[in-house]
Order: C-alpha cells, then sequence, then structure tokens
C-alpha cells in the first residue's frame, strides 16, 4: 500500500472496514484500540485521498459512519 500513499496505520483502517463497512467511527476507534482523535486523523487523511467516505447515521445525525 505504500506506493498508494497509505500508511500502516490506515491500512488497518481500511483492512477492518472491509469486514465491517459502515461501522460508527467510535465503534471502530474502540476495535482497534487506538484513542477517537488518533483514528479521526487517520480517517480524515483516508477521506482526504479517496479510500473512505463519512455519512450521518440515517436515525442518529450526530453519529457518523465510515464507509470504504
Amino acid at each position: 500500500m505504500r506506493p498508494l500513499g497509505v500508511t500502516r496505520s490506515q491500512w488497518w483502517v481500511l483492512a477492518y472496514l472491509s469486514r465491517h463497512d459502515g461501522m460508527m467511527q467510535t465503534e471502530l476507534a474502540e476495535m482497534l484500540d487506538v484513542g477517537k482523535v488518533t483514528l479521526g486523523g487517520l480517517i480524515d487523511r483516508l477521506e482526504a485521498g479517496g479510500w473512505v467516505v463519512r455519512r450521518a447515521d440515517k436515525d442518529d445525525r450526530g453519529v457518523k459512519r465510515i464507509f470504504l
């Protein structure tokens, strides 16, 4: 993934989402055992690169779900 500009940490996020697409950001942080702020930065960079997208939950607008 390095030639594509994806770090090892970002790869872990993508790999986990490939099996659990649409997770809440807080759930994903818990499962990966990283802080919410740390995961937020990883997702920001993945989103900027076009790898993931954040969407509001259909039932709770305050919740963000992460999709590949």
